[in-house]
């Protein structure tokens, strides 16, 4: 973006992957991250408030390294720790490799209690709903609504 910018080409469209949803992102990018598009498949950290679990995994993170940054990869490392604990207590007594790698091949639309968008966790298929953000005077703002757009290949007006 950066060289985009010192050559003063400004793309129509400048869309990232979700990694660059963070702040750092924003800092070293100045102003010529400005307007950068990018699609989530996560709850959008300024949504914690009204999404329990995503709160959950904020306010645990906060209480672990005051002053931590939650990201997106974060969230799905909570997700993956939360789907193990809901199977193992499933499974109780009987809880071993074998039965846990079968118990994972039957989870279907995973959302962590809606943390993120469905997840085809036993098929091994990345969902296919997101939803996009833009960045507007340095904060990340919702861009196409709030609702996941689930439909394979999103498209952005």
């Amino acid at each position: 973006a950066q060289a985009m910018q010192q050559q003063s080409y400004k793309p129509d469209v400048y869309m990232i992957d979700p990694t660059v949803y963070n702040t750092g992102y924003i800092k070293t990018g100045g102003s010529a991250v400005e307007d950068t598009i990018t699609f989530v498949s996560i709850t959008p950290f300024a949504e914690a408030a009204s999404n329990k679990e995503l709160k959950l995994y904020v306010d645990w993170l906060q209480q672990i390294k005051p002053g931590a940054e939650p990201d997106f990869f974060g969230v799905y490392g909570w997700s993956a720790a939360r789907l193990f604990v809901e199977l193992a207590t499933a499974l109780g007594g009987d809880l071993n490799r074998t039965t846990l790698v079968k118990a994972i091949s039957k989870v279907d639309n995973w959302t962590n209690h809606g943390m993120h968008s469905p997840q085809h966790i036993g098929t091994k298929h990345v969902g296919d709903c997101n939803r996009f953000l833009q960045l507007k005077a340095g904060a990340w703002r919702p861009l196409g609504g709030t609702k996941y757009m689930c439909h394979g290949v999103s498209s952005v007006r």
